[in-house]
């Protein structure tokens, strides 16, 4: 009895890759159907409620900025601490 010859892969069946291949596609068609379950009214609301927490891109950037340059320098004093506690 002779071993399989396991150097090359073997394809699987092509049925079963059309199968997979269907399922693909009816799973992302369902995914990029829009949902016109929510009327109108539902969605201005929505709108409303999300724009109370709104931040502008300008303040946003800036408090990043300043948070980035807080962890660095508190980094720096705590290498600074430890360099002179070895010392």
């Amino acid at each position: 009895m002779q071993a399989p010859d396991l150097s090359r892969p073997t394809p699987p069946p092509s049925n079963f890759v059309a199968s997979q291949a269907a399922a693909i596609t009816r799973h992302a068609a369902a995914a990029c159907t829009p949902h016109s379950d929510e009327s109108p009214q539902v969605i201005a609301s929505a709108d409303a409620i999300l724009d109370q927490y709104r931040v502008q891109p300008d303040p946003l950037k800036t408090n990043v900025s300043r948070g980035c340059l807080l962890y660095f320098f508190c980094a720096l004093a705590g290498v600074a601490v430890v360099v002179t506690g070895l010392y």
